[in-house]
C-alpha cells in the first residue's frame, strides 16, 4: 500500500497541505469516464470548493494546448475514492485514512520533541544565567558560556541571543584537552606543558580565545578559563615558530 497514490504538500487557498493529483487518483480509480468529464462532474455534484478543497494549475502542452491539474486535498480524495462505491474506491479511502494516520503519529512524535528541547533549551539557559550572574562574568563570557552549554547538549540556540562574530562557539577546550591536541601530555612532556601554558597566559584574557567559565568539582567552586578554537590555531602558530613542532604530530 506504500506511495500507492503520491501525495505531496501543495498550497490550497494560502495554506499548505498535504494533497493528491486528482488525475492520478483518477487513473488508479479506473474511472471510465474522461477525466476532465469526471472530476467536474464531481465538483459540482459533491460541491467541493475552488481554494478550499483543491487548486488548479495549468500546463502547456507540446502540441500547443493547455491542460489543467486539479490538485486535491486528502479530505476531498477521500470523498472521492468513497462515492466510487467499489473496490478500487475502498481501497484508496483506506490507503488516504492510514497515510494521515501515520502523517499525525510522526506530529505528535515531533511536536513531543520538539516540546522536551524547549524545556530542556530553557533549564540550559536558565542555568547558563545563574552561573554568569553568580561569577559575574561580563556579556561577552555570558553570551559564550551560554552557546557552549547548549551545543554541550546539543541544543539550538535561541534566535534571541546574538551570535558573536556571527557564528557560534561550538566547541570550549579544557587545559588538559589543550595539551593532549598538542601532545603534551606523559612522561617528558612538561617542557612542552610550561611553553603552552605560557602561551596560553598571555591570550586567555582576551574573549577571542578564552573565556572565564564557572565549574564545581567536589564540593568546590569557582571560575576556570577555557579555550576557543583561536585558541589552538593561535597555539599552532606560535609553537610552530617558536619551537618548530607542528600540532605535535
Amino acid at each position: 500500500m506504500n506511495n500507492m497514490i503520491k501525495i505531496e504538500t501543495a498550497k490550497i487557498g494560502g495554506t499548505e497541505i498535504n494533497s493528491v493529483n486528482a488525475r492520478e487518483l483518477w487513473a488508479f480509480l479506473e474511472c471510465k469516464s474522461r477525466f476532465n468529464d469526471w472530476i467536474k462532474n464531481r465538483i459540482e455534484k459533491y460541491d467541493f470548493v475552488d481554494g478550499i478543497d483543491f487548486t488548479t494549475i495549468t500546463k502547456n502542452l507540446v502540441n500547443g494546448g493547455k491542460s489543467t491539474e486539479y490538485i486535491i486535498s486528502i479530505d476531498m480524495a477521500k470523498e472521492l475514492a468513497m462515492v466510487e462505491n467499489n473496490f478500487k474506491g475502498r481501497q484508496a479511502r483506506r490507503y488516504f485514512i492510514e497515510v494521515e494516520k501515520r502523517y499525525k503519529q510522526q506530529y505528535q512524535l515531533n511536536f513531543t520533541a520538539l516540546q522536551k528541547m524547549a524545556i530542556a533549551n530553557k533549564s540550559v539557559l536558565e542555568m547558563a544565567t545563574a552561573q554568569a550572574d553568580f561569577f559575574q562574568m561580563d556579556t561577552t563570557a555570558k553570551l559564550l558560556w551560554g552557546q557552549n552549554l547548549l551545543h554541550r547538549y546539543n541544543l539550538p540556540v535561541p534566535d534571541r541571543i546574538p551570535l558573536l562574530e556571527n557564528k557560534i562557539i561550538s566547541k570550549l577546550y579544557q587545559k588538559r584537552e589543550i595539551y593532549n591536541h598538542f601532545g603534551a601530555i606523559g612522561r617528558g612532556s612538561k617542557p612542552k606543558q610550561d611553553n603552552i601554558k605560557s602561551i596560553l597566559s598571555e591570550f586567555e584574557t582576551d574573549s577571542k580565545y578564552a573565556v572565564n567559565v564557572p565549574y564545581c568539582r567536589n564540593g568546590h567552586t569557582g571560575t576556570t578559563y577555557q579555550y576557543t578554537e583561536k585558541m589552538i590555531e593561535k597555539l599552532e602558530e606560535v609553537l610552530e615558530k617558536n619551537l618548530g613542532v607542528n600540532n605535535g604530530k
